[in-house]
């Protein structure tokens, strides 16, 4: 699930997950360690403007450490079908999803969020993923709800005009139809925010990190969210010996 593709089900994806889940799962209540890891426990999240290549950081991020991208549209997928989202919420005993409900009513009584029921099931899924760990989450609102000493918050931004031209050399766009496509993602990203979150999109203070792509290159974007994890769980990353992830296609879209 490093990636998306149209041509594998996502329900097929997200179960093989629940599965990998399980293992680990098993082998952390059988380990005789005393402590957890804090790597195994750790995510980043991040949130981007249109054009500044954020799902092409955020797998970076994963590709260095071995880790899984969970994009809009699994987390989506996942929060709107109830059999998948049982799925993926039994993957833990029965104090843990404990656990995690009342993380879920913090988080809505902390931002006076509503009742509604598709944001019950969006938080779930988030702090699900975030509590398995090892994850890089794009975008929904995760760097508002998840616990913030365990993970690093990062928005990725650029310059409108960095922005329209990746648009325009990756998807071969014109000028007019990429900033078209800027300012109409842009919009629907902060209106989605407004509506579930009462948050506004690019507030700096909710971040850990604000990168400018239009002055950082991909590869370095992803070191510095790496290294700021270093520093925030207080030890190295760990080495990455062999890929964990199955390689799945991710084309990046209009929106990145």
């Amino acid at each position: 699930m490093q990636a998306l593709s149209s041509s594998i089900p996502l329900e097929k994806l997200i179960s093989k997950q629940v599965r990998l889940w399980s293992v680990r799962e098993r082998i952390r209540r059988m380990s005789q360690q005393p402590t957890e890891d804090p790597w195994d426990v750790a995510y980043v999240t991040i949130s981007r403007t249109a054009g500044s290549k954020g799902s092409q950081v955020a797998l970076e991020i994963a590709r260095k450490l071995g880790w899984q991208v969970y994009g809009r549209e699994i987390v989506d997928y996942i929060a709107r079908t109830a059999k998948v989202r049982s799925s993926v919420v039994e993957s833990f005993d029965e104090k843990r999803r404990s656990e995690i409900q009342s993380w879920i009513q913090t988080a809505i009584d902390r931002h006076a969020l509503g009742h509604d029921r598709y944001l019950h099931h969006l938080l779930q899924v988030l702090l699900t993923i975030a509590e398995h760990g090892r994850a890089v989450i794009i975008g929904r609102g995760a760097h508002l709800v998840l616990p913030p000493e365990r993970g690093v918050r990062v928005l990725i931004t650029a310059p409108l005009e960095t922005r329209v031209n990746n648009l325009v050399e990756e998807h071969g766009l014109s000028r007019s139809e990429a900033r078209k496509q800027v300012e109409q993602r842009d919009s629907e990203r902060e209106r989605w925010l407004r509506h579930f979150f009462k948050a506004e999109a690019n507030d700096p203070t909710c971040f850990d990190l604000v990168l400018n792509t239009g002055t950082w290159r991909v590869e370095e974007a992803a070191e510095i969210v790496i290294r700021a994890l270093e520093v925030r769980l207080g030890k190295p990353r760990p080495q990455v010996a062999v890929p964990q992830t199955e390689e799945v296609d991710l084309t990046p879209t209009v929106q990145d």
